[in-house]
C-alpha cells in the first residue's frame, strides 16, 4: 500500500501518473526512511564531494610565438599537479639551436639541476643528449628558419616541488624527423611560471604556444 501524508506547510501536489505505454512498469523504494530531493541544488554538499573537480583542467591564453626571442608564461596556480605545454608550427627567424623550456617559481626561472634528455630521429640516424639546463625538445643543434616544432611537453608533479617531464614534437623543415623527451627537476620553491626559448637566442618568426594546467 501507499501511504502519503500531507505537509502541513506545503501548497505543492505530489502525483504518480502511469507510463505513457501499454507496458507494466514497476518502482520499488529502499527500504528505509529519507528525503526526496527535487533538484541537483538540494544534495548537500558533504554527498556530492569527489563527483565534481575543484581544480579542472584548465586552459591558458594562447600565445603567438612570431617576435621576441623568449614566451613565458606565469601565473600557474599553486594547487596544479600536471602541467602541458602545447606547440603549433613555432618556428624561429634563424637556427634557434636546441629549443628549450625552464622551470621556475616566485624567485625566477631555474637554468640549473635538470636531469633530462632527448633523441632526435632523423632518417635513417637518431641521436641523442642528456643535459643539466633545461628541458630540450631535441638534441640536435642544426636547425635554420624553415624548421617547425609542433607537439606537447607534459609535466607532472611527483612530490614536493619535484616534477617529471615527458614528451614529444615533430619537426617539420631543415633536418625534419621526431623528437622525444623526458627527465626530472628539482625546483626550490613552487613551481609558477616556465619560459620556451631557442638556446642560441634567434627571434620567433610563426607559431601558437599555450599551456593547459590541472590539479
Amino acid at each position: 500500500k501507499i501511504a502519503l501524508e500531507p505537509n502541513a506547510s506545503g501548497t505543492g501536489v505530489f502525483s504518480i501518473a502511469s507510463p505513457n505505454s501499454n507496458t507494466n512498469r514497476t518502482l520499488t523504494l529502499p527500504d528505509e526512511t529519507g528525503t526526496v530531493l527535487t533538484s541537483v541544488s538540494a544534495i548537500p554538499a558533504a554527498q556530492i564531494t569527489g563527483l565534481t573537480s575543484t581544480n579542472p583542467l584548465t586552459l591558458g591564453t594562447a600565445v603567438a610565438s612570431t617576435s621576441g626571442t623568449a614566451i613565458d608564461f606565469t601565473g600557474i596556480p599553486s594547487w596544479a599537479k600536471r602541467v602541458t605545454v602545447m606547440l603549433d608550427g613555432v618556428s624561429w627567424a634563424a637556427n634557434p639551436g636546441r629549443p628549450r623550456i625552464r622551470l621556475g617559481s616566485a624567485g625566477g626561472l631555474e637554468t640549473t639541476g635538470y636531469s633530462t634528455a632527448a633523441v632526435l630521429i632523423s632518417g635513417a640516424s637518431a641521436s641523442a643528449s642528456a643535459f643539466s639546463d633545461g628541458v630540450y625538445l631535441s638534441n640536435s643543434i642544426s636547425f635554420d628558419a624553415s624548421s617547425t616544432f609542433s607537439g606537447t611537453a607534459i609535466f607532472t608533479n611527483v612530490t614536493g616541488n619535484t616534477w617529471t617531464v615527458s614528451g614529444s614534437v615533430a619537426v617539420n623543415g631543415y633536418n625534419s624527423g621526431a623528437s622525444s623527451f623526458g627527465g626530472v627537476k628539482a625546483l626550490s620553491d613552487t613551481l609558477d611560471r616556465l619560459r620556451i626559448e631557442g638556446s642560441l637566442g634567434a627571434t620567433f618568426d610563426a607559431g601558437t604556444i599555450n599551456i593547459s594546467y590541472e590539479g
